[in-house]
């Protein structure tokens, strides 16, 4: 079952939502599916209502309506919408309810500062300010600057424009932080849409050396800041700003008479064959909508942020992948192309093998053609005429 707008507002009560002209009927349907199940994975993952979603009814939700780039989503905050820009704002969306949660909490308290995590020194005296103790968990231990806030300081002599920082800023330390606080709270896999970019690592080259720096928390000290989230959410539902709420687990019932294709929670029939201008469309939508990077983390490796533009691997450094193209380049191998090339090259796959696992990816060959084709009326071909190629299996390298 599809999920609509309708839907959306119902379960989680968004003041508003709002789509790009450029968003075609494929794109806005997987985009709801996608978020929905990704917002319900959100709720469960820190017990609260799934009403609690849209903070009080105040949050919007915009899927690439409002600007465009190589962002991969943002959050507004004189507007309260967050912003998903097409499929590349999947895998941040914890992140940017983070932002959402930060600004709600402030609102909540009738803070002067617009965001929670930056409370004044008055704020601080006079108990209003509810992210002070998990502010100081993530910046410091023992006196001493935490290994993430130095982390987040090397990130922006690499990256940053701007002299007041943007990695070691107060807001974005919190989202970093929370958005591997909810990737630790779920079964592993759970969600890519909703955390899949929790775990990046970016790259920086000095004095000629390739240095790895994490982007978000880690061992003991996201164990403790993991310890200081789960204090702060208690304090917010003590005080009904957020609802506690914990689902009871649902055995989920096979009906081994009818075969079905998982797609995030709802079951559709299989299609047996496709027509040659179905596949071509299916083909397309997989290039578009499933990312290299999202691909090659699928394959057990680890991506590394080079730069504003790119990625490569922790284990294959000449590897470079375009976000904006959807593209790799595998430099020392001579090999590059799209995400069916990706799992050939790093999954030492033949074509069949790749296709299945992107359709794997996304929920099954099935959601594909909904999202691909939907509607479309395309012309049936005989069964004879859309049969499929399955070449033969070729043998892996030892």
């Amino acid at each position: 079952m599809d999920i609509t707008g309708d839907d959306m507002m119902n379960t989680f009560g968004f003041r508003a939502g709002e789509f790009g002209n450029w968003n075609n009927n494929n794109d806005r349907q997987t985009n709801l599916n996608m978020s929905f199940d990704a917002f319900k994975d959100l709720a469960k993952a820190l017990n609260i209502k799934d009403e609690d979603i849209a903070l009080g009814g105040k949050l919007a939700i915009a899927y690439g309506a409002r600007g465009s780039g190589s962002a991969l989503a943002h959050f507004e905050p004189s507007a309260n919408v967050i912003n998903l820009t097409k499929m590349r704002g999947a895998g941040s969306l914890a992140h940017e309810w983070g932002h959402a949660l930060d600004l709600y909490v402030a609102r909540a308290y009738d803070m002067d500062s617009s965001m929670a995590t930056g409370a004044s020194y008055l704020e601080i005296r006079q108990g209003k300010a509810p992210c002070k103790e998990l502010m100081d968990t993530i910046k410091y231990k023992n006196n001493e600057r935490t290994e993430y806030y130095k982390n987040a300081e090397k990130l922006d002599t690499a990256f940053s424009k701007t002299d007041q920082g943007y990695w070691r800023s107060d807001v974005e330390l919190f989202a970093r932080a929370f958005a591997s606080y909810v990737h630790d709270k779920l079964p592993a896999n759970t969600s890519d849409y909703l955390v899949g970019h929790s775990e990046m690592i970016a790259l920086d080259v000095q004095d000629g050396n390739t240095v790895q720096i994490p982007t978000s928390p880690q061992g003991k000290e996201r164990e403790a800041i993991n310890q200081a989230f789960d204090k702060a959410l208690e304090s917010l539902k003590e005080k009904e700003i957020l609802h506690h709420y914990v689902r009871e687990e649902k055995k989920e019932v096979k009906k081994p008479e009818k075969e079905e294709t998982k797609t995030a929670g709802r079951a559709v029939a299989k299609k047996r064959f496709y027509t040659n201008e179905e596949s071509e469309l299916m083909t397309d939508w997989l290039k578009e909508h499933i990312s290299v990077v999202d691909v090659c983390q699928s394959l057990g490796y680890s991506p590394v942020r080079v730069g504003q533009k790119y990625y490569s691997l922790k284990e294959h450094d000449s590897v470079r992948i375009d976000l904006q193209k959807n593209c790799f380049y595998w430099n020392s191998r001579g090999k590059n192309g799209s995400v069916i090339d990706a799992c050939i090259a790093f999954g030492d796959m033949d074509k069949s093998e790749a296709y299945n696992h992107l359709y794997d990816m996304a929920g099954g060959r099935e959601a594909v053609f909904e999202a691909a084709v939907g509607n479309q009326e395309l012309e049936v071909k005989p069964v004879a005429a859309a049969k499929q190629k399955h070449p033969e299996k070729k043998k892996r390298k030892p």
